[in-house]
């Protein structure tokens, strides 16, 4: 076996939170939104998040970056009154494309959060995505 076999064997692509899901194991669900100034395209994709089967069960972290539309994209977020428990931070400052998912992720994980379901404002959701989640984070790692 050479160098790089032995490396790739020993990468684990884990399809789940740090440890396989137990039945004890009570770890908050965290749906992570980054918004901008797109809010035409949030409110379809909170449409479909109001359509989401098992929603009660997760948390929304919602990071909404500055700009001229963010009153109105906090606005859209908190009328829409989803089933669920929301944390919405507005950016005091411009995190960018890369900075504001993680951010989101690590409120999220800073809760307790151990699985993610990251969005942005220019998607929409499948009414069924959430229960593809649980079945796919039970796999076991592939070694």
């Amino acid at each position: 076996m050479n160098f790089q076999q032995a490396t790739r064997k020993r990468q684990h692509y884990k399809a789940y939170p740090s440890a396989p899901p137990t039945s004890k194991q009570t770890g908050l669900k965290a749906i992570c939104l980054t918004a901008w100034n797109r809010p035409l395209e949030l409110a379809q994709l909170l449409a479909s998040l109001q359509r989401l089967r098992g929603l009660a069960d997760w948390s929304l972290y919602v990071c909404v970056e500055p700009s001229e539309e963010q009153n109105k994209i906090i606005d859209l977020i908190t009328a829409a009154a989803l089933p669920c428990n929301l944390n919405l931070i507005p950016n005091r400052s411009h995190q960018g494309v890369r900075g504001n998912p993680i951010s989101c992720l690590q409120h999220a994980a800073a809760d307790g959060a151990e699985t993610f379901l990251l969005l942005e404002d220019d998607l929409e959701v499948s009414a069924d995505c959430l229960e593809f989640i649980d079945p796919a984070t039970a796999q076991p790692s592939c070694d």
